[in-house]
């Protein structure tokens, strides 16, 4: 926006008027002509309203780095001032009693996984191959009694003398039954029924003779096919038992012990590797604690590296500011240390928790560092924009007069030469505008200077300079 000309002088321009000359007494004749006044054309233009603070600038990211291990320090390669790489070598710890441990983890994991390889690939397998070879025998031995088995059944059901010996058999008691029943009707005699029951005996013993040798090839055989079942049975679970398992235990077992060796040399390649301390992020090295030869503790600070591509500054500001701003609510940054004048931020953290202690609240300010002019430890002028319009109708702040709690401005009449006090709305404010939200319209002049002078009665005016925007300049 067009800067506003200085307020011209006001005054009354009071001019005496002398008027008859002769005989009469002279008469004074006082005209009033007007306040000379300088007005400002209200118009569109953008504005932004902002709250300022100061701030202490610091390095955005600060990293502290320590030692994980330790050990005396053999080399250093960073000192104060210098500028590292994320993963540059800050500093090396003595490794000579790391390395030792490493190659004793390094033994112990390659003769857990010998062993391993070993039980799963070697003795295992030989085992399981002897188990399936004993129940391949024992299978063999099985179908070998079970056929003889079976032939020797086929034997004894098929049989002739022992078929011809049953036959005689039933013939015999056929014939015993017969003549007992004529004995006992009186129609045959003792002797006949003698010899038709010795005939009976006599078949039965031949019978029984027959078979008692005939079923003892046959149990044999069964005794046999028994005895092979048994084995196989127990070559089946002997092989299920170690490879269902025993196999499973002892590859657990040794597989377990592989992982326990890794382990303890991933811990002594990690603790070997902390022996190497590395920059964490680029930047600056800020602060060094460590001297060669020194004795390294394990979590002391060692280095500290500043991150000053962007900074960042903080300050604490009241409940009405915090309501009004958020993350990324845009800032300008003054430096005058660094001649960097009004650059733009913006508000990375804004802490809606109150400080118990100060009752205001945190803000932080995300800084550009451009060409790194900016230095931790200088202080800025922070100016938080707090709203911004981009169309609004605004008038110079000079321009506005102040009754009690009513904000008033003069209007200026080009055409009658006449000033009307008007009553106003207001909106955003800058350091030079304000935001007129009710009370003028664009394009209407409003007073600047001289209006003091002014009043409902003493309102006629001369307009000696003239200001304004041109619509919808930025502010």
């Amino acid at each position: 926006m067009k800067k506003i000309m200085a307020a011209a002088v006001a005054g009354l321009s009071l001019v005496l008027l002398l008027s008859g000359c002769g005989k009469k007494s002279e008469d004074t004749v006082q005209e009033v002509t007007g306040t000379n006044v300088s007005v400002y054309e209200a118009g569109y233009a953008g504005i932004e309203s902002s709250v300022t603070y100061t701030g202490e600038i610091k390095a955005s990211d600060e990293v502290g780095v320590s030692a994980k291990v330790s050990g005396s320090a053999a080399r250093i390669n960073a000192d104060i001032g210098k500028y590292v790489n994320a993963g540059d070598v800050l500093l090396e710890i003595d490794s000579t009693d790391y390395k030792l441990q490493y190659n004793q983890a390094i033994a112990a994991y390659n003769s857990a996984k010998a062993v391993y390889e070993s039980t799963i690939g070697g003795t295992m397998q030989q085992n399981v191959n002897n188990l399936s070879d004993a129940i391949i025998s024992a299978q063999t031995e099985y179908d070998n009694a079970l056929s003889s088995y079976n032939r020797e059944k086929e034997l004894y059901d098929n049989d002739t003398n022992l078929i011809s010996a049953r036959n005689a058999l039933q013939n015999a008691k056929d014939n015993y039954d017969r003549t007992k029943k004529l004995y006992d009707m009186g129609a045959a005699s003792l002797t006949s029924l003698d010899s038709a029951r010795i005939a009976y005996e006599n078949a039965q013993a031949t019978v029984e003779t027959t078979e008692s040798s005939l079923k003892a090839s046959m149990e044999q055989a069964k005794s046999r096919l028994d005895m092979a079942k048994v084995n196989l049975d127990s070559a089946k679970e002997n092989y299920d038992l170690t490879v269902n398992v025993l196999n499973k235990e002892n590859a657990a077992s040794a597989k377990a012990q592989v992982d326990s060796a890794k382990a303890a040399l991933d811990i002594a390649q990690n603790t070997l590797n902390y022996t190497t301390i590395k920059a964490p992020i680029s930047g600056y090295v800020s602060a060094r604690n460590i001297s060669k030869g020194e004795m390294v503790s394990q979590g002391a600070t060692l280095f500290v590296i500043s991150e000053i591509s962007n900074m960042t500054a903080e300050v604490n500001v009241t409940e009405s500011v915090i309501a009004q701003i958020g993350t990324g609510t845009q800032a300008y940054v003054s430096v005058k240390s660094a001649g960097i004048d009004k650059i733009t931020a913006d508000v990375s953290v804004a802490n809606a928790v109150k400080d118990e202690k100060t009752g205001l609240y945190n803000v932080k300010v995300n800084i550009p560092n451009t060409n790194s002019v900016l230095k931790a430890g200088m202080f800025a002028d922070i100016s938080l924009i707090t709203g911004r319009e981009n169309d609004a109708i605004i008038i110079p702040s000079d321009a506005l007069m102040q009754e009690g709690d009513e904000f008033y401005v003069y209007i200026a009449d080009e055409k009658n030469g006449t000033a009307q006090k008007r009553s106003v709305s207001l909106g955003l404010q800058d350091a030079n505008n304000t935001q007129v939200t009710d009370g003028v319209e664009a394009g209407e002049l409003v007073i600047i200077s001289g209006k003091e002078y002014l009043s409902e009665k003493n309102n006629l005016i001369n307009i000696t300079s003239r200001e304004g925007v041109t619509e919808n300049e930025a502010a």
